[in-house]
């Protein structure tokens, strides 16, 4: 029915589970904690601490706060604390946490994204990523564009990390960081070869920077950088891109059309291979 407690003053004392029978003079006190799941007053976070448990070692006490479900181990402080979904339940209360953050998707408190220590954990947070790059490529845990910068002005101030999107009328993220999931909830980005990538028309303002990316091509007739041809793998995709692309029904392929492969007779025939067998210069229509 007792307790030590190495809180100031230590000493014995009564269980919270026999000191309060309601969530609200349990929460009055700071060495206890409200459990709804149970329905019962229990010991808080801290108690988790070496002070506490003399004989163990700090990864040992560490391990007893990860067991605790409604407990979180701090490891820049080395305190466990209460998860935030539990700690705070409105918004004003999360948020004036700075462990904290309020979870726009899932409307509950979180922890914050910079708290989280990997890949796993981030990513199941649907408002943070994972930038692989970051804190000297080890790696850490963000708060996603839309989320940390809500306006237009605030997003341009961290460019390129973030880029306004006028279609979905927010911040986006930079690609790199996203998984396949997260890639493809933004509109700016796109997945390919195993990484995410800002789409061509959104890396790419001018022709050479355009052109020297192998999955771009430059559109002159509308002054935009395009995925190339051989790239777009369905017929309709294919076809919008009509002054540069053609589909080829019979390969089920996307090909560039000769006209828009070279504008000189050399630049014509020294191309691929590919292009050289299909394209001849038509000097009627020099």
């Amino acid at each position: 029915n007792f307790v030590w407690t190495a809180s100031n003053p230590a000493g014995c004392v009564k269980r919270c589970s026999l000191l309060y029978t309601d969530s609200s003079s349990c929460n009055g006190d700071q060495s206890c904690m409200w459990v709804d799941a149970l329905g019962e007053c229990r010991e808080a976070c801290d108690q988790y601490k070496l002070e506490q448990y003399p004989q163990m070692v700090l990864s040992q006490v560490r391990d007893l706060c990860f067991a605790d479900t409604q407990c979180r181990f701090d490891r820049t402080s080395t305190a466990c604390k209460r998860r935030c979904e539990y700690a705070h339940t409105s918004q004003a209360s999360c948020t004036a946490d700075g462990d904290c953050m309020w979870d726009q998707v899932n409307y509950r408190c979180a922890t914050h994204c910079n708290l989280l220590p990997g890949i796993a954990e981030c990513s199941s947070n649907p408002m943070c990523s994972f930038d692989r790059t970051a804190n000297g490529g080890n790696g850490t845990c963000e708060m996603q564009c839309q989320f940390a910068y809500p306006t237009q002005a605030a997003c341009a101030a961290v460019s390129p990390k973030c880029a306004w999107s006028t279609n979905d009328n927010a911040c986006m993220s930079d690609c790199a960081p996203l998984n396949e999931g997260q890639c493809a909830d933004n509109s700016l980005c796109e997945w390919w070869s195993n990484e995410c990538k800002r789409r061509c028309d959104v890396a790419y303002a001018d022709p050479t920077s355009c052109n020297t990316d192998s999955r771009c091509m430059w559109d002159s007739t509308q002054s935009l950088c395009k995925k190339g041809c051989t790239y777009l793998t369905v017929d309709t995709d294919c076809n919008a891109v009509a002054g540069m692309c053609e589909w080829v029904p019979t390969r089920r392929v996307c090909q560039k059309r000769c006209e828009a492969v070279a504008s000189t007779e050399a630049a014509c025939m020294t191309n691929t291979v590919d292009v050289t067998s299909r394209c001849s210069w038509n000097v009627d229509q020099q």
